[in-house]
């Protein structure tokens, strides 16, 4: 009998010898197989690499929703008083107020900055600017207005439009954001502040 294996079971001649096999002796447990752990590794740090592009998108356009929010030209119409101080900026430094001007009701279709394009009034001037025109800055004395016509969004992404007749046939276009409502504000708005420069005509 071999050392160290425990003894046969009673009447052990009576079975054929396939049939008992001695327990394999105490040792250490068996080694799982090399590379296992590799693969987990491989796994999880491609599901990070997927993820984290997603994740980091996620935050900078967070970043940059509340940039335009507090420091940009805004997504929608908006009151003169309520024009972030980035705008102000933009607008002392293209030199587009007069040192008495007030702005009742501005709009820019700026996406980071007003200097892209933007549409207000005062109490005398009709200013509209873009970078993409010849002439970057039309400005309109109210009081020459003669006509005009509001064409409501078809739907989002299009903005609504306003068309401005002026004397002697000049016409002038410019977009206002359906955002909130607004455009229509600032239209009834324009129009009101127009027929106070005719003198109520």
């Amino acid at each position: 009998m071999s050392a160290g294996l425990p003894p046969p079971p009673p009447n052990y001649g009576d079975f054929p010898q396939s049939s008992w096999q001695p327990a394999t002796p105490p040792g250490p447990p068996p080694e799982k197989p090399k590379g296992s752990r590799s693969v987990v590794w491989v796994c999880g740090i491609l599901g990070v690499g997927c993820l984290l592009p997603i994740v980091l998108t996620c935050i900078g356009l967070m970043f940059f929703g509340f940039y335009i929010e507090t420091a940009g030209p805004g997504v929608s119409a908006m009151e003169g008083n309520k024009v972030t101080p980035g705008v102000r900026k933009d607008l002392k430094e293209l030199k587009l107020l007069g040192p008495e001007d007030r702005v009742i009701w501005f709009y820019s279709d700026g996406l980071v900055s007003a200097k892209e394009g933007m549409y207000f009034f005062t109490d005398k001037d009709l200013v509209l600017y873009s970078q993409a025109w010849q002439t970057p800055e039309v400005r309109i004395p109210l009081a020459d207005i003669t006509d005009l016509t509001f064409t409501a969004s078809p739907g989002w992404p299009d903005d609504s439009m306003v068309l401005v007749e002026v004397k002697d046939d000049e016409v002038h276009t410019f977009p206002l954001s359906a955002e909130e409502g607004k455009d229509q504000v600032y239209f009834e708005a324009l129009e009101r502040a127009v027929q106070r420069a005719r003198g109520g005509q």
